[in-house]
């Protein structure tokens, strides 16, 4: 059982009540401090604080945001999880002129277990036990603290599932964290590589290739365009006019499709039928972050969302397992839902943490960093296998074309 650490910087109006039998290890602790964290009871809750007073000065900075001065106090609560679910913490330190105080999740009471920051609300996923929640001051570069009064507020919504529903995943493969793979989507492929999964197209790879994969006891995952029209695919008629919107710049012959669209679900649940019936294990489903482009159809993150949603309970009710392509900014809604990631590029931008939801849930996260030509992997590799950003994924360093040829990060997987 694991305990998730929520920390913001604030302060409190409940009762302080150590964990039975630790009384004697608190005395001389301050209320709110790390070693005398404020109980709350029951939620939601609604609590008030003021920095300037409570808690105590103990942490300066957090390893999720360790160039961000947190000079200020900081108080911790402890909340008591009776079943898994989602906990929601939020900051209001707009009554007070000049307060700023932030949001931490952590993993343990340890500040190099912190998960997440935000300066206003914080959302996760957690397992029945204690969950800790803390509030910090935020300090200027010139030093200044800027301390003050704030609300604190505490939601939690418990796991319910529909009557008769199957478990989130129904049973279907679920690869750990540091599992080893091979990207291969253009060119004969290379079977010969010694990892436990193979990622490749579902429509070009030949029934030779699936067949010796398996027969070599690779996992399989079918990779195909799930937001996008294809116009070499045999099923691109099946797209009607008002299934499509704009261009997907950079690549020729896509457009993005409706998400919305009945068509384009029905379409899309005869490819991951088809996936099921050659023999994949799981499936990568691409392009499915068309909200936040200049998709031309007006798609919502809700549409994306609902979409996503579709595409895992139709992937699971047969059999595959369905990882999350990119969308990072859906992470904290469907990494329950999902069974593994992949990323293409988070250690270039400087995002790779927003898929640490998915290592906090046992759950592989595949890597990939682009190089223009082969002659440029050494010097990427070990560029990126350093970024401790990425600690715990399966990395990668291939070319654009994704064909055969690969580096992996020392180790292996990383």
């Amino acid at each position: 059982m694991r305990s998730i650490l929520l920390v913001l910087v604030g302060c409190h109006d409940v009762r302080l009540a150590p964990p039975e039998g630790e009384a004697e290890l608190l005395q001389g602790c301050v209320p709110g401090s790390a070693c005398a964290p404020i109980e709350v009871g029951t939620l939601p809750a609604t609590l008030s604080g003021d920095t300037r007073t409570d808690g105590e000065d103990e942490v300066d900075a957090w390893s999720c945001a360790p160039t961000t001065s947190e000079a200020g106090r900081e108080v911790w609560y402890a909340v008591d999880v009776a079943q898994a679910g989602t906990l929601r913490a939020s900051v209001d330190d707009t009554a007070g002129d000049g307060v700023d105080v932030d949001v931490h999740l952590l993993a343990a009471l340890d500040p190099d277990a912190c998960v997440a920051r935000d300066n206003a609300v914080v959302e996760r996923h957690v397992d029945p036990g204690t969950v800790y929640v803390v509030v910090d001051t935020w300090a200027g570069r010139d030093g200044t603290v800027y301390d003050g009064p704030y609300t604190l507020s505490l939601d939690f919504d418990p796991d319910v599932a529909e009557p008769g529903s199957p478990a989130p995943t129904g049973g279907v493969w679920v690869p750990p964290p540091g599992t080893t793979w091979q990207w291969q989507l253009s060119g004969a492929i290379d079977a010969s590589v010694e990892v436990a999964v193979y990622d490749i197209d579902l429509f070009d790879v030949s029934d030779a290739t699936l067949r010796r994969l398996r027969d070599d006891g690779r996992a399989v995952i079918c990779y195909f365009s799930a937001g996008s029209r294809e116009d070499w695919r045999d099923d691109a008629d099946r797209f009607l006019p008002a299934d499509l919107g704009r261009p997907l710049e950079g690549w020729a012959g896509e457009r993005w499709i409706d998400v919305r669209s009945a068509n384009v679900r029905e379409i899309m649940r005869d490819r991951l039928q088809l996936a099921a019936d050659r023999g994949c294990d799981a499936v990568e489903p691409d392009n499915v972050d068309g909200y936040a482009n200049a998709n031309g159809l007006g798609l919502t993150r809700a549409d994306q969302l609902d979409y996503l949603r579709f595409l895992a309970d139709e992937a699971h009710a047969r059999g595959l397992s369905v990882g999350l392509k990119n969308a990072l900014g859906l992470v904290p809604e469907l990494a329950d839902t999902f069974d593994w990631a992949l990323n293409e590029e988070c250690v270039a931008y400087d995002e790779c943490g927003a898929l640490d939801a998915f290592l906090d849930r046992g759950k592989a996260v595949f890597h990939v960093e682009y190089v223009d030509r082969q002659s440029q992997g050494a010097s990427a590799r070990d560029r990126v296998c350093a970024d401790r950003q990425r600690d715990g994924f399966s990395t990668l360093v291939k070319t654009w074309d994704l064909d055969a040829w690969r580096l992996t990060c020392p180790g292996g997987a990383r």
